[in-house]
């Protein structure tokens, strides 16, 4: 392992939404110095989604057999050189200071785990369900 701060993210059939959370990658305050996407027997075509953000993000893709949230992420975390490891789930946007936090507290508490709450826009929400959760 070497210093630095590896970004995991997992996706199956994610085509439609991985964008999102790559995008919100490249205006991170503290870039990640490297984000491995593990494809996990995906069908749909999340490569070439991801494949748009080579020249924006430190970028390792990984393609499995689908093997599950737990395996996948193993993968993701085996195929990482940094010693600090975030996961974010494909569906995800993390604001801008998000990397930076994380590195900032892990400067200050080696050895820890640090856990965020997902804060969600309420503006994106369509569903009846979503309206409810209102």
């Amino acid at each position: 392992m070497k210093p630095g701060l590896a970004v995991v993210i997992i996706t199956y059939n994610g085509a439609h939404k991985i964008s999102n959370v790559l995008t919100e990658l490249t205006k991170q305050s503290r870039p990640a110095d490297e984000v491995v996407i593990v494809i996990d027997g995906s069908k749909d075509n999340t490569r070439e989604d991801v494949e748009r953000f080579r020249d924006s993000l430190p970028l390792k893709i990984v393609e499995t057999p689908n093997q599950g949230r737990s395996g996948a992420r193993n993968t993701g975390v085996a195929s990482c050189e940094s010693e600090l490891i975030v996961y974010l789930d494909d569906d995800t946007r993390p604001f801008k200071d998000c990397l930076k936090d994380h590195w900032e507290h892990h400067q200050l508490k080696p050895g820890c785990l640090l856990v965020g709450h997902i804060l969600e826009d309420p503006k994106l929400f369509v569903s009846d369900i979503q309206q409810y959760r209102i």
